[in-house]
């Protein structure tokens, strides 16, 4: 029975959820979700056994999608998905991965407090002007924010070979 299947896999913690006509499984390694394709199969194949056809692991992936919640539109503008945790903006803490996090987005970033980057303050004292190095840093900040609340356009201007597109990078 395709829907017991299912509802065994749930029981056994799978988390799936579903996004633009996609189901996602939540990965607890990466601590996001991803796209369910081929490790749902290896799931089913498993789960199933001897009883996997390929008709049943279409009822059961169709009955997943049916009961899994949608993946958010945009994510929590307070919250970030760094590799090491939910980065909590505000309080500046870092939160443990969690599925109820329904969000397939993940900055590449792990988060430190006490992380600084000498090469990186060097570069912005020798491009900036010292009145707008504290600007490239928040540049960085309105760039991993998933939201448009701050209306804001950029404009890089000078020569050529000065370090615009090195920044942007």
């Amino acid at each position: 029975n395709p829907v017991y299947a299912a509802q065994e896999l749930l029981q056994q913690g799978i988390r799936v959820a579903r996004g633009g006509g996609l189901l996602y499984i939540y990965d607890k390694d990466s601590g996001r979700y991803v796209p369910a394709d081929e490790r749902l199969n290896l799931l089913l194949i498993t789960h199933l056994g001897d009883y996997w056809r390929p008709g049943r692991a279409d009822a059961v992936t169709r009955y997943l999608f049916d009961v899994a919640p949608s993946l958010w539109e945009k994510p929590p503008i307070d919250r970030i998905n760094c590799r090491n945790g939910i980065l909590n903006v505000e309080a500046q803490t870092l939160e443990r991965h969690s599925a109820d996090y329904l969000s397939p987005i993940q900055i590449p970033v792990t988060w430190d407090a006490q992380a600084e980057c000498p090469a990186i303050a060097k570069f912005i004292s020798e491009v900036f002007p010292e009145d707008s190095n504290r600007l490239a840093y928040e540049i960085f900040g309105v760039a991993t924010v998933p939201d448009s609340r701050f209306q804001m356009a950029m404009l890089l201007i000078g020569a050529g070979g000065n370090g615009k597109s090195v920044f942007l990078q």
